[in-house]
């Protein structure tokens, strides 16, 4: 990441926040620069026999909120598969072939036996072949590839990305009809700072799982990584349809609807997804960016209660706490906008973000030259 500056607002590779170089800006730069860069990324969706475990109370202030907000669960491990035992009818086949066997010549009339080749072939043709025989490939074997995905969620919980894709691989090289390992893959490839290849991921998910809201969600996310607001806007609304409930769903739809210029369409989905009540952590965030928009209109003092709401829900939301430094600077509320940049920059400096840490540190010097 660059050094920031003035004219170009620095982006956070989940949260929204504005970069500066010292200078305090004007009140509609700071409006601008608010809105360039919006949040969500749904964490791996786990596998369709586990377990969902309910919504986590919200984090006490001690507690360091993780880099994306939506808990990773793990997957409960699968046991092997049981051994196949012969049914009678199997053994009963066994005898009759036995007993076959033992006569030195079965002659079958050769118009019988075009017959049954006609027969055959004619079934093979109607069905679909590489269901019957896949020449030179391993046959799938879930079990493997659940233990491979469980392997890998371990892993990218602990933020060895980079390790839980050689899993997902193996997952998919064991499995390769397991939507949840490539939707798994595509989130740790996006928290690499691949949303190409997240996207990829997403859209093969789709074609395995095509009626996904958390897909749908994810896939909007990353399209909106990629600046490609209308194909975030088209993933988003296709998550809200799927599932109206889905609290992230909404957040990524308004945050693209947001970049178009829907402000008002925006407002209303964060404030869907805030009735929903999600987990903290997500509930931070929605508050957080309709606070962004609130303060794109001008309604500062509306921004204010949300970033405050948001920093109330996440003690250690550092984007919260800098954009509302910017919010009571435009109020012209110098000395709690120098806390709450200062209380920014220390945050970043936890979370080793150096350069948006210099960017508050840089932006509160700034105010209190100005105060003196």
């Amino acid at each position: 990441m660059g050094t920031p500056d003035d004219s170009r607002p620095r982006e956070d590779p989940s949260l929204p926040s504005d970069a500066s170089n010292g200078r305090t800006p004007d009140d509609s730069r700071a409006r601008e620069a608010i809105l360039q860069r919006l949040f969500n990324l749904t964490e791996p969706e786990r596998s369709p026999d586990s377990e969902r475990s309910p919504h986590p109370e919200p984090l006490s202030g001690a507690e360091t909120a993780p880099a994306f907000p939506r808990s990773m669960s793990e997957v409960r491990s699968v046991s092997e598969a049981s051994a196949v035992v012969p049914s009678k009818a199997q053994s009963n086949m066994d005898r009759i072939r036995r007993s076959a066997s033992n006569y030195q010549a079965l002659i079958i009339p050769a118009i019988l036996l075009a017959a049954i080749v006609g027969l055959l072939a004619a079934v093979l043709s109607s069905t679909n072949r590489s269901n019957w025989f896949k020449f030179g490939q391993t046959p799938a074997d879930p079990a493997a590839a659940q233990r491979f995905n469980n392997d890998g969620l371990r892993k990218a919980q602990a933020g060895y990305n980079k390790e839980a894709i050689e899993d997902y691989n193996q997952a998919i090289e064991k499995n390769s009809n397991d939507a949840t390992a490539y939707l798994n893959r595509g989130v740790a490839r996006h928290k690499l700072g691949d949303a190409g290849a997240a996207i990829r991921d997403y859209e093969q998910a789709l074609k395995l799982d095509p009626n996904s809201a958390v897909l749908y969600s994810n896939l909007s996310y990353a399209y909106y990584d990629r600046q490609n607001y209308d194909k975030a806007l088209e993933a988003g609304n296709q998550a809200v349809a799927l599932d109206g409930n889905f609290a992230q769903a909404h957040i990524n739809l308004a945050n693209a609807r947001a970049k178009k210029g829907d402000n008002d369409a925006a407002l209303q989905d964060y404030a869907q997804a805030i009735a929903l009540r999600p987990q903290a952590l997500i509930l931070a965030g929605a508050y957080n960016n309709r606070g962004n928009v609130q303060f794109a209109l001008n309604r500062t003092r509306e921004a204010i209660g949300d970033y405050n709401q948001a920093i109330r829900l996440n003690s250690n939301y550092a984007d919260a706490y800098y954009n509302l430094g910017l919010a009571q600077q435009a109020l012209n509320d110098r000395r709690a906008a120098i806390r709450s940049l200062q209380t920014a920059a220390s945050l970043y400096q936890q979370e080793n973000k150096e350069s948006l840490q210099r960017a508050a540190t840089d932006r509160a010097n700034a105010l209190q030259r100005d105060n003196s």
